[in-house]
């Protein structure tokens, strides 16, 4: 299993009230991960022309992106989740 961080950008100047900024998902695959985020009500079509994309979605790697922890805490002022 392999952790994927999903990560909400301010697409139109807002965050998502009741989503979270950024989370942790466990999912065998890229693909997986994608249909949880979309089971928990995760729309990836939500774009802006001047924004990109509301939704991000990349592979957790430790050496690369530090503690997990830390990462999610990061956006400690949001509503930050382990899925």
């Amino acid at each position: 299993m392999t952790t994927f961080i999903l990560d909400q950008s301010n697409t139109g100047g807002v965050f998502l009230e009741g989503m979270p900024r950024i989370a942790a998902l466990t999912a065998a695959t890229e693909d997986d991960a994608y249909a949880q985020a979309r089971a928990l009500g995760v729309d990836f079509m939500d774009f802006c022309e001047c924004c990109g994309s509301r939704w991000n979605i990349f592979a957790y790697d430790a050496d690369f992106h530090g503690d997990l922890g830390e990462l999610l805490a990061s956006r400690s002022d949001s509503n930050s989740l382990k899925w």
